[in-house]
């Protein structure tokens, strides 16, 4: 069976690779089956080309993925599907290292440095675990429970008969047969109480919508093992799935404070706490900059995020967001899609700061308006603008964006953050003011030429829709023709009316045109606010 073996050494010091395979070879493992990688990325390119049916994974990967990321990405891009042993190797023998890896369920944990002898026995105790639960898993299919019954009394101890059900729950599950699993479960778990049995049948039946039966046996569960990663976050999906929104946070929370390293966790309490409009959860959130790099969450729209996470909650930085993006993403220079993450996150940043003009113009950056593959593509983008458009009450722009964004969130694969981008987007959907009514009653009442009417009419809709471009035309040509008297108040609208197209790198020539025939349009929008702000460089 080792000689047929096909086997992945993950080191980044090539002494220990050489060091491994030799041990390997004295523990009768053919040398041209064991194949060895130096970081992860060489790893994940190579199991997606072979499948190997033995790993081992060093933890301190050195420059790139840690091994807990890199088994992270090989577990959700289903690399790891066929179930090949997975050995994870050590010198760190801290408990959130445990944990962390824990979360993925390796067959076992070697320490730094290998010896032959516990190598050997830790392989074949492995080796005879595999092969009861090939037995057993055959039986199953050639006579059902009978010969699944016959095949277990190979079993050696109790531990193993235990891991032996198990494993064919497993397998039958990955088969798609979940009934059969489920009903196997359903009947072995009381009488055995083993915990990976137990949280097999708690996730069958969330993933059967039994939220009932998935609850009732992981409240008993949960007596036992409070502490446990896989439980806390089976607790918190299942209360997510029965809008126990509080419960739900309590359980991610608790799971994050005792291994801060899973960042799916971690995005979903980001999402919660957008639902539940609170920023308490955020400041961990932070923590998770060490840890995106390199992972498979190492993508744009999720380092937005952790921005977002920051500005929300008003922490002065010393760089500026482009700085800040390069040292979090160890780039040299930004690419189109950051440089378009950036400039939205620089809107929100303005809009948070109360400058509205600033992060209307960072809206009508190219960055942001050419980036039309974002806008149909990217859950995150979009929500960002969402946040912005909300502050400047761009109904209109909140609206269309709105759509999208629930199209979008049909797209997301992860069960627990699409559920929560629904129950976020149902809230923002709930509290938008779309006097639209009012809005088309206001142009019809300009069409109709009845322009003092009509002025007062859009000045009153103007707040709830700032920035448009229909409505702050309007209002430019009724100030112009004299026909719209102003309050204090109100000028301060007409100022936004005009930004509106100031603020474009090229504003529309009828506006260049009456820019240049009345005094009263003379100075430029942007001049007047740097003015009044007592700012020496226009915003």
């Amino acid at each position: 069976m080792r000689q047929d073996s096909s086997v992945l050494v993950v080191d980044d010091c090539s002494i220990i690779q050489q060091t491994t395979k030799l041990i390997l070879q004295n523990c009768g493992f053919n040398p041209a089956n064991i194949h060895t990688a130096t970081n992860a990325s060489d790893a994940i390119k190579m199991c997606q080309n072979k499948v190997f049916d033995i790993l081992f994974i060093d933890f301190n990967l050195g420059h790139g993925s840690t091994g807990l990321q890199l088994l992270e990405h090989l577990s959700q891009k289903k690399l790891l599907a066929h179930s090949p042993m997975v050995f994870v190797i050590t010198a760190e023998d801290s408990i959130p290292v445990f944990m962390g890896f824990a979360e993925f369920e390796p067959d076992d944990y070697l320490i730094k440095p290998l010896r032959t002898d516990a190598l050997q026995q830790r392989l074949q105790a492995s080796f005879s675990q595999r092969q009861l639960n090939n037995h057993v898993h055959t039986g199953f299919k050639l006579s059902g429970v009978s010969g699944a019954k016959v095949a277990l009394q190979q079993a050696k101890s109790t531990k193993a008969f235990r891991q032996a059900i198990t494993a064919l729950c497993k397998r039958l599950t990955l088969d798609g047969e979940y009934q059969k699993a489920t009903a196997l479960l359903a009947s072995f778990v009381p009488k055995h109480p083993h915990l990976p049995a137990q949280i097999l049948l708690v996730e069958l039946y969330l993933l059967q919508q039994d939220l009932t039966s998935a609850n009732s046996v992981l409240t008993a569960v949960r007596l036992n093992h409070p502490n446990h990663l896989l439980v806390l976050d089976l607790s918190a999906k299942i209360a997510l799935q029965n809008h126990q929104l509080t419960d739900a946070m309590q359980y991610w929370q608790h799971a994050q404070q005792l291994s801060n390293t899973n960042l799916e966790r971690q995005f979903s309490i980001f999402w919660l706490a957008q639902v539940n409009n609170t920023q308490s959860a955020f400041s961990r959130l932070r923590e998770a900059c060490v840890h995106i790099q390199y992972s498979i969450w190492d993508m744009p729209r999720y380092h937005a995020l952790l921005f977002v996470s920051q500005i929300e909650q008003e922490i002065v930085q010393k760089h500026t967001i482009e700085r800040q993006w390069l040292m979090q993403t160890s780039q040299k220079a930004l690419s189109v899609e950051d440089r378009a993450f950036v400039s939205v996150l620089k809107a929100l940043q303005a809009v948070k700061k109360g400058d509205n003009f600033k992060a209307y113009r960072y809206l009508q950056h190219d960055y942001i308006t050419t980036a039309e593959e974002l806008r149909e593509s990217s859950f995150e983008f979009n929500a960002i603008l969402q946040k912005v458009y909300r502050h400047l009450c761009m109904t209109k722009s909140e609206i269309s964006t709105l759509t999208k964004l629930d199209k979008l969130s049909h797209d997301e694969s992860n069960a627990s953050h699409r559920l929560l981008k629904k129950l976020w987007l149902k809230r923002q959907r709930n509290s938008l003011n779309t006097e639209t009514q009012a809005y088309q009653q206001a142009l019809c009442l300009f069409n109709e030429k009845q322009y003092k009417q009509a002025g007062q009419a859009l000045l009153n809709i103007w707040p709830n829709f700032r920035f448009d471009h229909v409505i702050a035309r309007q209002l430019i040509e009724l100030f112009s023709l004299n026909l719209l008297p102003l309050t204090h108040q109100q000028r301060e609208y007409l100022m936004e009316a005009r930004w509106t197209f100031e603020a474009l790198a090229e504003p529309p020539t009828w506006y260049q045109t009456l820019r240049a025939q009345d005094d009263a349009f003379a100075t430029p929008i942007e001049q007047m606010t740097a003015k009044a702000s007592g700012s020496t460089t226009p915003c």
